[in-house]
Order: C-alpha cells, then sequence, then structure tokens
C-alpha cells in the first residue's frame, strides 16, 4: 500500500511559524483554516506574505491555476512573441507594468497570449489592441462588481470569526458559482453578437465604422444636492436605482447602453422614433421618484462613428452640450445646421 504524502505545510510547520496555537480558544477552526489553505497549495511564504487575510489568500490559489509561475520574458519566450508585444498586450488587458521579474502568469496564459498574437493577422495590430482594452475593461468592471457584491453581502457577516475559518469557506462557496458566471457570459456573449450584427454593408470612414443612430443623454439634476442629502451607501443605492431603472426603460426600447458616467447615462437607438419614446418613459420615470431628482434628456440623431463599444462625433458632442443646457424634466432635440440631419423636435415630460 502506498503512503500517503507529506503535507507540504505540517502542524508543526504552522505552529514554529506562529500561525497557529493549539491552545487557543478557536484552535479548531484556526487549524480547518489554515488546511484548507494549505490543501490548495499555500506555502509558509504565501501564509506570511498574505497579512492575515485568508480570505484574499483562498481566492488567489483557487482562481489561479497551479503550477510554475512565468515573469514577462519568460511568457514571451513559451508565446514566441516578442516582449514589447507582452508588455503591449498586458497594459492593454488593464493590468498595470508588474516589472521584469514579477511573476504574472501560468502556463495556462501562454495560449492566450498566442491567440492574441494570432489574431493581429486577421484584424490588424490596432484593431486587436483596442478590442483587447475593451474585453479588458469589461472584465475588470465584471470583476469589481463581483468582489463589491462579495464584500457587501458575504464577506461583512464573515470576518467577525478572527479564526478566518468563515472568511476561507465563504470565498470557497462563492467560487463555486464560477463555472456558471462563466457559461452565462459565454450564451450572452453569443446571444449579443447576433443582437450587434449590422443589415448591409457597413460605412467607414478614415477607418471608422459609421453608423446612422439616434444618441441620447440622460441627466440627474442637481445630483451635488443628492450627493450631500444621502449617506454614502444611500447614495450608492440611489445611483443603482438610476442606472437600473434607465437602463431597464432604454433596453426595453431597442436600445443600448453606450456608458455610465456617474449621475449621467449616453444610450444609443436604431430608430429616432425609439429614442423619442425612450426619453418620454425616462423624464416619467423620474419626475416623480421617491429618491431620485428629475432628468434632464438630450436627443439627436445623425452619423455616429463606432469603436470599441463607444460612439462618438459631432452629433455626440452636441447632444452632449445640449442636455447640459436643457431644463429640468424636459427633451432637447437637437436642430443646429451642424447636425442638419437631425430631427427638430422639442417635446416637454
Amino acid at each position: 500500500m502506498a503512503e500517503s504524502a507529506t503535507p507540504a505545510v505540517s502542524v508543526e510547520d504552522l505552529i514554529a511559524a506562529g500561525f497557529y496555537d493549539p491552545e487557543a480558544d478557536d484552535a479548531a477552526d484556526r487549524l480547518a483554516a489554515l488546511q484548507l489553505l494549505v490543501d490548495r497549495g499555500a506555502t509558509l511564504d504565501d501564509l506570511r506574505g498574505s497579512g492575515g487575510d485568508f480570505g484574499l489568500l483562498v481566492s488567489r490559489l483557487a482562481l489561479l491555476p497551479p503550477g510554475e509561475r512565468l515573469a514577462r520574458d519568460q511568457l514571451a519566450e513559451r508565446a514566441g512573441v516578442p516582449v514589447e508585444v507582452v508588455e503591449r498586450l498586458w497594459r492593454a488587458a488593464g493590468f498595470a507594468d508588474p516589472g521584469p521579474d514579477a511573476a504574472i502568469a501560468t502556463e495556462k496564459n501562454v495560449a492566450l497570449f498566442q491567440s492574441f498574437a494570432a489574431a493581429v493577422s486577421l484584424f490588424g495590430d490596432e484593431a486587436v489592441f483596442q478590442l483587447i482594452r475593451v474585453i479588458g475593461s469589461a472584465m475588470a468592471r465584471v470583476a469589481d462588481a463581483i468582489v463589491s457584491a462579495f464584500n457587501v453581502n458575504v464577506a461583512q457577516g464573515a470576518t467577525a470569526d478572527t479564526s478566518g475559518l468563515a472568511i476561507v469557506q465563504a470565498n470557497l462557496e462563492s467560487l463555486t458559482y464560477l463555472p456558471m458566471l462563466v457559461e452565462a457570459m459565454d450564451q450572452l456573449l453569443r446571444l449579443h453578437l447576433v443582437a450587434a450584427a449590422r443589415h448591409g454593408v457597413p460605412s467607414l470612414e478614415a477607418g471608422y465604422e459609421a453608423q446612422q443612430l439616434s444618441v441620447g443623454f440622460v441627466d440627474l439634476v442637481d445630483s451635488t444636492a443628492l450627493s450631500q442629502r444621502l449617506s454614502g451607501r444611500a447614495l450608492g443605492a440611489a445611483l443603482g436605482s438610476f442606472e437600473a431603472e434607465a437602463s431597464d426603460v432604454i433596453v426595453k426600447e431597442g436600445g443600448r447602453v453606450v456608458k455610465l458616467i456617474g449621475d449621467e447615462i449616453m444610450f444609443v437607438t436604431q430608430e429616432a422614433a425609439a429614442a423619442y419614446r425612450t426619453a418620454l418613459e425616462l423624464g416619467e420615470a423620474f419626475s416623480s421618484h421617491a429618491v431620485l431628482p428629475a432628468v434632464r434628456i438630450g436627443l439627436a440623431t445623425g452619423e455616429v462613428l463606432t469603436q470599441g463599444g463607444d460612439c462618438f462625433g459631432t452629433v455626440v458632442s452636441l447632444v452632449g452640450i445640449d442636455t447640459k443646457a436643457a431644463m429640468p424634466v424636459t427633451i432637447h432635440v437637437d436642430h443646429e445646421p451642424a447636425t442638419k440631419n437631425c430631427s427638430s423636435v422639442m417635446s416637454s415630460a
């Protein structure tokens, strides 16, 4: 019968390093927490470097695959791409430069960087880096939202356990949902790709795609007063409600939320009529809201340049300016000569 392997970190090691006191009141829970960490590959150096934050340590151990960690030069060599390309890809994906000696990747990441490099031959150098910036930004936002939801709804209670067992278990339990999240993201991406497909031959201008779109800006009136009146938690909940309720209206009418900028939302629709309906519904929804103030809404229709999921150009710039000039609870529809292809309707909610 084969003997079981000796654990990389023994109980004696934990005692000697000062991580475990068998005489402590919470000794059993403390040892259980440490064993969960060791079972996932934690070393004494990992435990020392954690600063006692076992939740963060166990999430890193569970999320990053085991195996050799590669520095920048090693990753470039394994992927067969220049170091400069690895550096640029790393920054484009949204990560700070860790320096040449930091272990930033695993063997599994090699294929990812090879795929990035291969995509250049299909889409071109600049297009690939722009796409990676968009993906990296989107993933950073998703990751931040997940971590924030965990901290607010789960971790807050678990941190009261000084043994560290509750926070380790909470992290491990939350991570069991990761495969379902990844699958959901895969399915949603496929559905959004179908929805985003263009009809006919796209119009191009100076390397950018040009589309005939209606652009809208929804701006909360006097949000500064709102921030002074509400606590931090209440303000966060109010802005979350603003984003959720406005997004529901925009999407219901077939529009797309381009971005949220604090107290302002930018959206686009394919048809001007849909933009008008959206604006009227938004004006009505926030005209008598229990917490949120009224809104200003600006609309314009014309040729819009698109890149990386964002929209820009003359129409976008003008409607942004017009929105700030509009009276509360009004819909300002641009009809300036510079955007003579825009509608010339002014409507009050």
